[in-house]
């Protein structure tokens, strides 16, 4: 809810950065607070966790300076990411003047995108603002890592595509500035719209889709009211354009000031018309916008139902593919332990057989070693008499050698 002085023409406005947790909101306001002239920021307020999760908010108050006679104040905030902490959303969210969303561009954070989102939608209208004219700006956050989304698919799956966005590194401090810049601006232009041509008290009583503007009045010990002012409608495009305030003459003629009257009333009357032509168009076409948007999230939803059913799918199939290995790998476990009892076995049989082996081998020496020595003493009785034999033939030789010449000599003589 923006509070507008019309004694001094100061504007403070409420921007909230607004997404899923982890996405990058605290970082963003962080780098604002370190890169914006320490002139013009406000301490940073930080309620965080152990982990650096926001529990509460942040708050960073900022100054513009001034832009063509007006000092321009923004009030900086951003929203718990947790689901848990939805109530504290909504008391952040309570009288924003614009908004960033922050998407989180990894593929797998599409969902907690959608849910964030539709919680943003659910917490405007519980506070009573309106989403169709509240200037939002989307920052397409972490465009650094390797498994994210393009642009378009999230533009397509999320409704963004009539959004301004940002493409964004808050961690490297890519796109912040450029997203400060651009809600600023939009929330600007808003504000002077939504000022055009009233003053304090028809402000505070003209009926709007969006929050009352809050008018501080003019001290009341001030000699002269403030004069009444009326703002152009600024440039669609290009730098913003403030008109200069214009000051009812004092001294007029009452005709004069009636027809002069009359012609302003008339001029801001046909202002109003083509304003309201103008939102009657741009809801219009927001109303086709969103029934588009509600088909592509209908189709996303789809597919996205279509993917948790085949990652369903897949876990069954991984699970019954380890069930299997696991009966298969029991299976091989049994019959490893069946070979080592067959092996076991075999071993016993083949120390038994040895050991029987041996007992065998020693009965067959036992009963080898007396025919070895019979067969031994035989032999040497057998050596005994060929050595008598020997010597009876020697013996016998020498006798018939002897007997021989005995007969010789026995024919030789007469």
């Amino acid at each position: 809810m923006v509070l507008y002085n019309a004694a001094t023409k100061e504007l403070t406005a409420k921007i909230v950065y607004y997404g899923p947790g982890l996405c990058g909101k605290t970082t963003n306001l962080q780098l604002l607070h370190d890169r914006l002239d320490p002139k013009t920021v406000g301490n940073l307020v930080t309620l965080a966790t152990q982990t650096d999760r926001t529990i509460y908010f942040d708050l960073l108050p900022v100054e513009l300076g001034e832009i063509k006679g007006y000092k321009i104040r923004f009030q900086l905030a951003t929203v718990p990411g947790q689901t848990a902490f939805n109530e504290t959303r909504k008391v952040v969210l309570r009288g924003a003047d614009g908004i960033v969303f922050v998407a989180d561009s990894h593929w797998a954070m599409l969902p907690k995108n959608l849910e964030s989102w539709q919680n943003l939608k659910d917490n405007l209208k519980e506070n009573g603002l309106s989403f169709e004219t509240i200037p939002i700006v989307i920052q397409y956050n972490k465009r650094d890592l390797e498994d994210i989304l393009s642009v378009e698919a999230m533009q397509e799956a999320l409704g963004f595509s009539s959004y301004p966005s940002v493409e964004a590194v808050a961690s490297a401090g890519r796109g912040i500035t450029e997203t400060f810049k651009l809600v600023s601006k939009l929330t600007f232009v808003d504000l002077l719209r939504r000022l055009q041509g009233r003053g304090p008290e028809e402000a505070a009583a003209a009926p709007s889709t969006r929050p009352t503007l809050i008018l501080v009045s003019p001290p009341r010990a001030a000699p002269e009211p403030a004069p009444q002012t009326a703002v152009r409608e600024p440039e669609p495009a290009g730098e913003l354009a403030l008109a200069e305030p214009w000051t009812e003459p004092a001294a007029e003629t009452p005709r004069r000031a009636g027809a002069e009257r009359l012609a302003l009333l008339e001029a801001r009357l046909a202002a109003v018309e083509e304003e309201l032509a103008a939102e009657a168009v741009e809801r219009l076409r927001l109303a086709r916008s969103l029934g588009q948007t509600e088909e592509k999230l209908a189709a996303a939803a789809g597919r996205f139902e279509e993917a948790e059913t085949a990652r369903r799918a897949s876990e069954q199939t991984v699970e019954a593919a380890l069930a299997s290995l696991s009966t298969r790998a029991e299976k091989l476990y049994q019959e490893i332990a069946g070979a080592d009892r067959r092996f076991e076995t075999l071993e016993e049989s083949l120390q038994e057989k040895t050991s029987q082996g041996r007992r065998e081998a020693e009965d067959i020496r036992s009963q080898i070693a007396p025919l070895l020595e019979a067969h031994a003493e035989r032999q040497a009785t057998d050596g005994r008499v060929l050595s008598e034999l020997d010597r009876l033939r020697e013996f016998l030789a020498d006798s018939l050698t002897e007997i021989s010449e005995r007969l010789r000599r026995s024919v030789r003589e007469p």
